[in-house]
Order: C-alpha cells, then structure tokens, then sequence
C-alpha cells in the first residue's frame, strides 16, 4: 500500500497474542501513544494478518 499527501504518518501494530482482552489492552494502549498524538486531520489504520498469526478469531471487531 502507498499512502500520499502532505503530513502522512504511519505506524504499524503486531500482534502477539490470542487472549481478546490482551489484545484490545495492546490496541487501546497502541491508539494511546502513538495514534492519538498524530498532529494531522486524517488517521489511517491498517490491520494486516499474516498467515501465522495468532490473533483471535474475533480481532477484526476491535480494529472497527
């Protein structure tokens, strides 16, 4: 994916777990310090999963 314009910013979030509650506890905690100080109007997140991942099945609900 390629993302363009004027104050583009990106961060990538790895999961590493497959207890629900940790992960929302890792994506709140992601959304916290990194997310939410973003000086721009427009924040993109992207949720990738790779074909070993351990999340759980569910995850995609949290990234909504």
């Amino acid at each position: 994916m390629i993302f363009g314009g004027k104050n583009v910013e990106v961060s990538t979030f790895v999961v590493k777990t497959d207890n629900e509650t940790e992960l929302r506890e890792q994506f709140e905690r992601w959304n916290i310090e990194t997310i939410s100080k973003w000086n721009n109007c427009q924040k993109i997140a992207v949720h990738i999963t790779s074909t070993d991942s351990k999340e759980p099945k569910n995850s995609e609900n949290l990234f909504k």
